[in-house]
């Protein structure tokens, strides 16, 4: 998950790596965290996100912004991103806040 998970509020970390360009709003030790997972566990890591996909550049430039902001690079890993308009995936995700009903979908059809 990004907006939340990688950044530290849903709605500030959308708008300020959405439409302000700032990467610095996430959580200490993210990048050291998800590449002990990558790197000494094996795991892969794939980013699901309910923004919208007319945000696809900027959400992969936040993913790029938090390696040139701390030095380490994000590992690897799929971007899924919502296939809705930005008022019906902000409406979904602000004012009903039912954007697990899209999140679950995307793992429930992501094979093993």
């Amino acid at each position: 998950d990004i907006d939340g998970t990688i950044t530290r509020s849903n709605v500030t970390g959308y708008f300020q790596t959405v439409f302000l360009g700032i990467f610095s709003y996430i959580h200490d030790g993210l990048t050291a965290f998800l590449n002990t997972l990558t790197q000494s566990h094996g795991l892969n890591v794939l980013y699901l996100t309910s923004r919208p996909m007319t945000h696809q550049k900027e959400t992969r430039s936040l993913l790029e912004g938090i390696a040139a902001d701390n030095g380490h690079e994000m590992p690897e890993g799929p971007l899924f991103m919502n296939k809705e308009s930005i008022s019906q995936a902000l409406y979904r995700e602000v004012v009903t806040k039912q954007s697990v009903e899209y999140k679950s979908g995307v793992l429930a059809a992501v094979p093993e």
